[in-house]
């Protein structure tokens, strides 16, 4: 029984209701045998014999459970005098076949209904694991799936087409690690045509084209004479050398924090999940699109929260990072944006996180966010000072980088000036019909307001979010900040280091909810 039988059967006083209850939720078999409950009881409650009725009718059950007097469905008549009823003793025979027959006739979802019913009162036959974990799976429920195959495996560990078909459900669900792991041992252990090529799909998927491209010129070579395989060898070649393309645009920017990454179309919108981590091994590109599938499964929405990396990545000689990634696949596009970058180094450490995003996902919000105790190497802060950075020098501890070119700043592609040292303070100069925020102002909330939109630009479209310097009518902010929503950057987004005070703000304005620390 699920979570939400227990608590039905805990907090729902009336077996009339949960009957409703699950009949809405298509959970068809347990609300009958809740409703032969309460026509124990009343036998005469039209209301509770007319819903009965409708889901025989809808799982076409009338006639067959009515003929087999099956009293797992059928509620017994009571003889008169108030006599004691015999019940007849209850099989599940029907049930199973059913269940059997829904899934012959490729209605998985009713078989699904009956199997799981089925299992409710009968786990002996360790088999119906494995029938249940195929139909699962044929209808995308991968979890409900996995548990299966999981529960059948662990008494029938030889069965290598049900451990195949598990590792093939982990490559659908996303988790593609753990997809190749069962795969790669299979593939030791025979030489299947059918595992091969599903391990060299799931690298695929992975985004990892060159693993891919390796087994499908392995399998040409042992089968010269298919074309298929001939052609999917020349579609991967063709991706592996696209991506192979991208990475020299992008892999000098894939490790800088977001708010030092170049913002225009050729470097913000290039930064894609996909040519950003090329370079890196697989697994850093195996984690992330795992995690994307599995949001995506779950909400129904491309935008995803936090992405956490284990991948460790050597830089120099003892230093190695992790990444904890914020990204959004825009609903027009196929591309996933990397907008937010958080880098963790070992040893001496850094961690700066920025992310913006209007509507929260799972109650959580996104962040705007920097944390520091900022490495001091020279070899480090060179990863800084690709273009479109100049290093300037130093002032003490600070270390300078700015942006070189103010006259794209009101076009849209903007950068912004920072400057590192052993912590982090943040400046900003914004301009409002040319009235210039006071300093004390730069943390206020009318600030964060006016901030958090002005960060959503992903595709150099000012029209869309400022109208070509028309007032923007928002509701949820200030007045006066409304009618002076022509925003202005004015040469610079600086970031400096300290470190003895941190201070958070949490802000939830219409959708829009965000939460910036620092420390000063």
């Amino acid at each position: 029984m699920n979570i939400f039988l227990i608590i039905l059967v805990f907090f729902t006083d009336s077996q009339l209701e949960k009957a409703k209850e699950l009949y809405q939720k298509g959970i068809y078999l347990e609300a009958i045998y809740y409703l032969n409950s309460y026509l124990e009881k009343k036998p005469n409650d039209k209301e509770a014999q007319a819903l009965k009725k409708k889901i025989f009718l809808e799982l076409n059950l009338t006639d067959s459970l009515s003929k087999n007097n099956n009293s797992l469905f059928v509620v017994p008549k009571r003889k008169k005098e108030k006599q004691p009823v015999k019940k007849s003793r209850i099989t599940y025979l029907d049930t199973l076949l059913k269940a059997k027959k829904a899934k012959e006739e490729g209605d998985y979802f009713k078989s699904l209904i009956f199997y799981e019913a089925f299992l409710k009162r009968d786990t002996t036959d360790k088999r119906i694991f494995y029938e249940v974990a195929q139909v699962a799976s044929w209808l995308g429920f991968f979890n409900k799936a996995i548990f299966y195959y999981e529960r059948y495996l662990n008494y029938f560990p030889e069965d290598k087409k049900a451990l195949y078909e598990l590792g093939l459900t982990y490559g659908w669900s996303g988790n593609y690690e753990k997809a190749l792991t069962i795969l790669d041992s299979l593939a030791k252990e025979t030489s299947d045509v059918k595992i091969s090529l599903t391990r060299a799909k799931i690298y695929e998927w992975q985004g990892n084209y060159y693993n891919a491209y390796k087994i499908y010129q392995q399998l040409k070579n042992l089968y010269p004479e298919s074309e298929d395989i001939a052609q999917e060898v020349e579609r991967v070649k063709k991706m592996l050398n696209q991506a192979e393309e991208k990475k020299d645009k992008s892999w000098k920017y894939a490790f800088l924090p977001s708010f030092a990454y170049q913002q225009t179309n050729e470097g913000w919108q290039q930064l894609l999940l996909k040519s950003s981590c090329q370079f890196v091994e697989s697994k850093l590109t195996g984690s992330l699109f795992y995690e994307w599938q599995q949001c995506r499964e779950k909400e129904s929405l491309r935008i995803i929260n936090k992405i956490g990396l284990n991948n460790k990545i050597n830089l120099f000689e003892g230093v190695s990072l992790n990444l904890n990634i914020h990204y959004l696949a825009i609903k027009k596009s196929a591309d996933i944006l990397l907008y937010g970058c958080g880098v963790d180094y070992e040893g001496s450490k850094l961690t700066i996180n920025s992310a913006y995003n209007k509507k929260p996902i799972w109650e959580e919000v996104y962040k705007i966010n920097t944390c520091y105790n900022l490495l001091t190497s020279d070899e480090l802060f060179g990863l800084l000072t690709y273009q479109p950075f100049d290093f300037l020098g130093f002032e003490g501890s600070y270390r300078y980088a700015f942006y070189r070119d103010e006259n794209e700043l009101n076009n849209g592609n903007f950068r912004f000036f920072f400057l590192f040292g052993n912590n982090l303070k943040c400046g900003y100069d914004y301009y409002f019909l040319n009235y210039r925020l006071p300093k004390e102002e730069y943390w206020s909330p009318k600030f964060y307001e006016v901030h958090s939109l002005f960060l959503n630009i992903f595709n150099e479209n000012w029209e869309a979010f400022f109208k070509l310097g028309k007032p923007m009518d928002y509701q949820f902010l200030e007045k006066n900040i409304a009618a002076a929503f022509k925003i202005k950057l004015t040469k610079t987004l600086e970031f400096l280091v300290n470190g003895r005070y941190s201070e958070t703000y949490y802000y939830k304005i219409g959708e829009i909810s965000f939460n910036f620390s620092y420390r000063w």
